[in-house]
């Protein structure tokens, strides 16, 4: 092991050593040695400004900045282990910081590639693990592995060696979240029935607050406490409601809009009710949210709101494009993105939206007047940092709000 140096600076040091009588101050400062040339690759602004659009590529895989944040050779994984017997679970939690070993992607290519040692890691497009493949292997991936496998020892870390001898002791986690998906939403079923109106106006109340101790602008807090009123208006899509009371026997009116339920009861997905049950593949209802504000405001509306209630999951940002296996409308010439269908009715949300609205998506269609003018024009007036700022201060607005309900839920 030669880090924090290369093998070749370690080789060129002690030849020129060699060569020297002695090694007095005098004698060092003498030795000529000219470092080799090494081209890294630089963020310049316009990279800056493209990297702030974290939207996933057509085939759902993650933007990759490894280049930016890692020398070319440094190219480990992260990889943890769990106790399941066959294909791991859905809701299995993601991994502490603490359990995390590097490995680099030689040694993890040349395990996985042994029959049964099975590498999976999560695709948050179908919302299940996957099976990885040696020749799939590349830098930043988190990788989960049976803890029979073996692999790790306490004392060393990282071993390679199989499971014959023995399990890795997989740390208890009891608090953990589970993997986030392109569907899921982990702070909706949080023990306590709420209504979109109750919930929103909560959020608007804690942001204002928030807002208010940071010193933001006037503009900017009035901007954050309507965010905050129309952040979660999309949950009154019927794909959502449904959702939300399927498989509830007993409980509150159906007639009121929801937000929050008391626990989750039946299935996974999204789906509209009509001569034909619909799934809605990834939806996303902080999308509908957006068109809703961007349809219901038309006359004054504030882009600023519109794109902080869109991006207060991270989902949906400075553009709007649909999943590759998304559901689509039997009417090809009907646009769709993210589980929602052009046309789409949001009904009244009391409090917050007096008549129903009906969803238009043509803003996804690039050009003028297009959702992702709008987010590129807000980003060069307030700066990537300032609006990335605000989506956290969203954020965390709204996971706040909803903790405390799980809180005194439970």
């Amino acid at each position: 092991m030669v880090a924090p140096y290369q093998e070749e600076e370690i080789e060129t040091t002690r030849n020129n050593l060699k060569q020297m009588s002695n090694v007095s101050l005098n004698n060092l400062e003498k030795v000529e040695y000219e470092p080799p040339f090494v081209v890294r690759p630089v963020i310049r602004r316009k990279d800056l400004m493209e990297l702030f659009d974290t939207t996933p590529d057509l085939s759902g895989n993650d933007l990759d900045i490894s280049r930016y944040v890692r020398e070319g050779d440094d190219k480990d994984v992260q990889v943890f282990w769990r106790e399941f017997e066959g294909e791991p679970s859905e809701d299995m939690e993601r991994p502490a910081r603490d359990e995390l070993c590097s490995v680099t992607i030689g040694k993890i290519s040349k395990f996985i590639s042994n029959k049964g040692n099975d590498g999976y890691i999560w695709d948050g497009l179908d919302s299940k693990w996957k099976i990885l493949g040696k020749n799939d292997v590349r830098p930043g991936l988190v990788i989960l592995l049976s803890n029979k496998l073996g692999g790790y020892d306490s004392s060393l870390g990282w071993t390679g060696e199989n499971k014959k001898n023995g399990e890795v002791d997989v740390i208890a986690i009891h608090d953990s979240d589970p993997n986030e998906s392109n569907d899921g939403d982990k702070h909706t079923f949080t023990g306590e029935w709420k209504t979109i109106t109750d919930h929103c106006s909560e959020v608007s109340e804690f942001v204002d607050s928030l807002s208010r101790r940071i010193g933001l602008s006037s503009e900017i807090m009035e901007s954050m406490k309507n965010a905050g009123l129309w952040h979660d208006v999309g949950k009154a899509h019927e794909a959502f409601q449904n959702r939300l009371f399927d498989g509830v026997e007993y409980g509150p009116d159906r007639q009121m809009l929801f937000a929050k339920s008391e626990r989750y009861r039946g299935r996974k997905y999204f789906v509209m009710n009509g001569d034909k049950e619909q799934e809605r593949k990834h939806f996303r209802h902080e999308l509908a949210s957006a068109l809703a504000y961007w349809k219901y405001s038309s006359d004054d509306r504030d882009n600023l709101v519109a794109y902080l209630v869109a991006a207060h999951h991270g989902k949906v940002r400075q553009s709007i494009r649909s999943l590759p296996d998304e559901n689509e409308p039997g009417d090809t010439s009907r646009l769709f993105a993210r589980g929602i269908w052009d046309g789409d009715v949001i009904p009244s949300v009391p409090g917050i939206m007096d008549n129903e609205v009906r969803l238009d998506l043509s803003p996804m269609i690039m050009g003028e007047g297009s959702w992702l003018e709008m987010a590129i024009s807000l980003q060069e007036e307030y700066g990537p940092f300032k609006l990335a700022f605000l989506e956290a201060l969203m954020k965390a607005s709204d996971e706040n709000v909803s903790r405390s309900i799980e809180e005194v839920s439970s």
